[in-house]
């Protein structure tokens, strides 16, 4: 089964909607819930993965999937996101195909440095560009309406984060449906990030039962601009519902030296310090 809105981010890959795994729309790679932060103004985020959700009844792999982001503000973030899809029902032949295009653009007008916390929005708009009639797309134009919220504790070491959000299916006969995430992100070390979530997927008109899930995974540095992501996690029901009882994301990030955020070494320190130079300034 195949939930409503692509990477709704992200993420882990997963919750599905309209044929394409969710890894964008609702999504900060590895994750599916999404935070406010950015890349900075000319900083860029490209992820590069392989994702793989699990049905009773379906295998849908994403290989790759492409997430491009760019900050053209220190606080907003421009997003463009494709997958390759191959999909293998029972008692079907296997097919490849490009998937959904997903556009995407955040700006975050709440600053934890001013109010204490950061808020931002994320409207996203996902294009039928699959083909629809192999099950590789959803058919219809859909537009995601996120808002997400965040702080940070422990020193800047652990980021708490949420997003809530109205997905509209614009043309079609598809439902409207809310999805939701709550997610946390633990500095282990100078090199690792661990992270958790839970999350889901409610249909407005209720034909379909609502999705929840959970997952855990991790960032690990390899260098100045290469890092490890990586996830799993599965639904809360069963498989006998359709939802996923699988869900994998594996991939690479790439971001510049202007968007060294979370998973960069002491990011901490240097964020803290930062802040630290603004307030002195501003006083």
């Amino acid at each position: 089964m195949i939930a409503p809105v692509v990477r709704l981010t992200g993420a882990l890959s997963a919750v599905i909607v309209c044929s394409c795994l969710i890894p964008g729309a609702f999504g900060g790679p590895p994750l599916v819930t999404d935070d406010p932060e950015t890349p900075g103004r000319g900083g860029w985020e490209i992820n590069i993965s392989h994702n793989i959700e699990k049905t009773r009844d379906e295998f849908l792999m994403e290989t790759p999937l492409i997430d491009i982001n760019y900050g053209w503000l220190e606080n907003d973030q421009w997003k463009i996101e494709f997958p390759v899809l191959f999909l293998d029902a029972e008692g079907d032949q296997g097919r490849w195909g490009a998937g959904d295009l997903l556009l995407g653009w955040k700006y975050r007008f709440f600053e934890e440095d001013e109010q204490g916390f950061m808020v931002s929005i994320y409207p996203q708009v996902l294009t039928p560009t699959g083909n629809a009639r192999l099950g590789l797309g959803g058919g219809r134009t859909e537009m995601l309406l996120p808002l997400e919220a965040g702080r940070h504790f422990f020193d800047e070491r652990l980021l708490v984060y949420g997003e809530i959000g109205y997905n509209v299916v614009l043309d079609g006969s598809g439902e409207h449906n809310w999805i939701y995430g709550v997610a946390a992100e633990w500095q282990k070390s100078e090199r690792l990030i661990l992270l958790f979530e839970v999350g889901g997927v409610a249909w407005e008109a209720g034909s379909d039962p609502d999705f929840a899930f959970f997952g855990g995974g991790l960032k690990y540095e390899l260098s100045d601009r290469w890092t490890l992501i990586g996830s799993a996690g599965r639904s809360f029901r069963d498989d006998r519902s359709g939802s996923p009882v699988l869900m994998t994301f594996l991939g690479l990030q790439l971001t510049t030296p202007e968007d060294r955020r979370r998973s960069s070494p002491c990011c901490c320190e240097r964020r803290a310090a930062c802040r630290r130079t603004r307030r002195l300034a501003g006083s």
